[in-house]
């Protein structure tokens, strides 16, 4: 078959799926380093170079493990007879055919410009450098059979059988890697826990890692995402196949979705079997290939919290990138040959030195400093906790005031008895109740939060239930972000979690309050690396809504008890970074401590 077109995908698809979730303005050039970067001459005059043509554009289909069609096209190089090519695979529910541009009948898929740049960019970098490049349908969408189902046990499944077939063909050297972000990220985490022999590694980016995170926080929902999030797939998947003959399978497009829109109905924020088994965070320990993992800190779409305990708890070779930028690729001009010279070594076999050159963990913070861990978030590392005080400030433990403070999910107004008094001849004075507690640190000196913060918290309410939004902001001159321009001032830093109280004793366990009864709630926060000027102003707002996540039916009346050790804000401190393996760093790179 002659290789396909690059067409651009129907505006209307596309609307759908940045609603859903999974698409950014930010498309990366290609390589092109204009800062520098971390890699040293040495490893980028080893890099495979463009040597090939294009052999061609083929395409299969078979039914898998489970009896669903399966569909991939692939991209080969023109190489010898002698020589035979790793695989990058990108296991998607993203290819769509352009009515335009494929006629009836004609099975050739559109791999599309549009959606983050790299479909065809992967082809037409990589494919000259001796790789074969494949699209793999997730199933229902495009021309695979079945009913999609994002992170379900049979797409785990689907995964594996892609990976095998490719890496088992005769033209194929039996490595496979994987690529892509947001869904196709999750695509290759899920299939890197089922453990596919031909699966040499894995780059997520962007990645969920479990369906439950991306709906809810600790129980408590975000503002329409549960229902979203499944009916919007279910309308991209509903875009019949181009070849005629997989008309039979389209009616199994609704196969499964009874039970996501069920489950995208109830915002209960209960871990049931459903998003269970959406989970594969305990599998983190069955991944044999290598990873390079990818996330944005502020990636408000897929959250940061994805990043932890998932990255922690993978066991293999890894390493992670994380900095500051949104549901994106890596906002750095040296990524994009880190990428390459993974994949020569790990899929080529070429002894680059990429792993003496990445640290386990390169990460940027809050100010665009660069540096080096061991672990994210750190496995070891100091606490600076400082106590909830009645006179609305935030002091060290044991400094305190005690105080009882109210605190309402809106703000309310009350009538106070004035006795023989009256304000404009009324029998009582109104005194608003707040919707929010502000406490308030000033740092004396520069510190470095990396990690999740947490509050301990001790309240009572007079509801059965009740959502807990906590908010920390840092507020001096030093204290940049580039991202969210529109929710954030330059010399306002945030953070922030959420808790429903039905959940203290765990997600799966919901248990009502006893109105009046004090309880504890430790609430996370998100995962990052924030910066405190010395002189910067720290703020903890607690509130019971957010305009994030929906709010509890119950409107509840609460107290904060405060003193005693009975409230805190953890914050967790930077354990040291560690340096480069090699002895000169570019401007890039001067946030590593030596």
């Amino acid at each position: 078959m002659s290789p396909a077109s690059p067409a651009t995908v129907m505006v209307a698809l596309l609307t759908l799926t940045v609603l859903a979730g999974c698409l950014s303005d930010d498309t990366p050039e290609a390589f092109v380093d204009p800062l520098g970067g971390i890699l040293p001459p040495s490893l980028r005059e080893n890099l495979t170079e463009p040597l090939y043509a294009l052999l061609g554009h083929f395409e299969a289909k078979w039914r898998g493990t489970t009896g669903t069609q399966l569909y991939v096209d692939y991209y080969r190089p023109n190489v010898p007879d002698d020589v035979k090519t790793p695989v990058i695979l990108v296991f998607t529910p993203y290819q769509i055919p352009d009515p335009e541009e494929v006629a009836p009948g004609v099975t050739e898929p559109i791999v599309g410009e549009s959606f983050w740049a790299y479909s065809s960019y992967l082809v037409d970098y990589f494919v000259p450098r001796g790789y074969t490049v494949a699209f793999a349908d997730v199933r229902g969408n495009h021309q695979a059979g079945g009913c999609i189902d994002q992170t379900g046990p049979e797409q785990w499944q689907d995964g594996y059988d892609y990976v095998e077939w490719l890496g088992t063909q005769d033209w194929s050297n039996g490595k496979v890697g994987m690529f892509g972000a947001s869904y196709d990220g999750e695509t290759q985490f899920t299939t890197a826990m089922m453990a596919p022999p031909h699966l040499a590694t894995i780059v997520p980016v962007a990645s969920v890692s479990n369906q439950y995170e991306w709906n809810f926080m600790n129980g408590v929902p975000y503002e329409g995402q549960p229902l979203s999030g499944m009916s919007l797939y279910f309308a991209l998947s509903a875009v019949p196949s181009t070849d005629p003959m997989d008309a039979p399978k389209w009616p199994e497009k609704a196969s499964c979705q009874k039970e996501q829109f069920e489950n995208g109905l109830d915002f209960s924020g209960d871990m049931n079997t459903f998003w269970k088994e959406r989970d594969y965070r305990p599998m983190a320990d069955r991944i044999n290939a290598s990873v390079l993992h990818i996330h944005g800190l502020q990636d408000w779409n897929v959250r940061p919290i994805h990043i932890a305990p998932l990255f922690n708890d993978i066991e293999s070779t890894k390493r992670g990138l994380f900095g500051q930028w949104a549901h994106a690729y890596p906002d750095r001009g040296d990524w994009q040959e880190i990428l390459h010279a993974w994949y020569d070594h790990f899929l080529m076999g070429r002894e680059n030195g990429i792993l003496d050159i990445l640290p386990p963990v390169l990460i940027e913070d809050d100010t665009q400093q660069w540096h080096g861990l061991e672990a994210f978030p750190p496995k070891e590392q100091p606490w600076l906790e400082l106590e909830l005080s009645a006179d609305m400030r935030l002091v060290p433990v044991g400094e305190a005031e005690n105080g009882s403070l109210a605190i309402h999910d809106y703000a309310q107004e009350v009538l106070v008895d004035i006795g023989s008094s009256s304000v404009n001849k009324q029998d009582g004075l109104a005194r608003q109740v707040p919707d929010k507690l502000v406490f308030s640190w000033q740092s004396a000196k520069d510190l470095h939060l990396v990690g999740i913060p947490e509050v301990l918290l001790t309240a009572q309410t007079d509801a059965v239930s009740t959502h807990w939004a906590v908010r920390i902001e840092v507020v001096g001159d030093d204290c940049t972000y580039v991202y969210r321009a529109s929710e954030r001032t330059p010399s306002v830093c945030q953070n922030s979690g959420y808790f429903d109280t039905r959940h203290r004793d765990g997600l799966d366990a919901p248990r009502d309050l006893t109105p009046g009864e004090a309880y504890e709630l430790t609430i996370p926060m998100y995962p990052q690396y924030d910066v405190i000027p010395a002189g910067a102003t720290v703020r903890l707002t607690l509130s019971n809504n957010d305009p994030h996540i929906s709010q509890d039916t119950t409107f509840a009346d609460s107290r904060v008890l405060v003193g005693d050790g009975r409230s805190l804000l953890r914050l967790p401190l930077s354990p040291g970074s560690i340096e480069l393996p090699h002895d000169e760093l570019p401007e890039i790179y001067p946030g590593y401590l030596r």
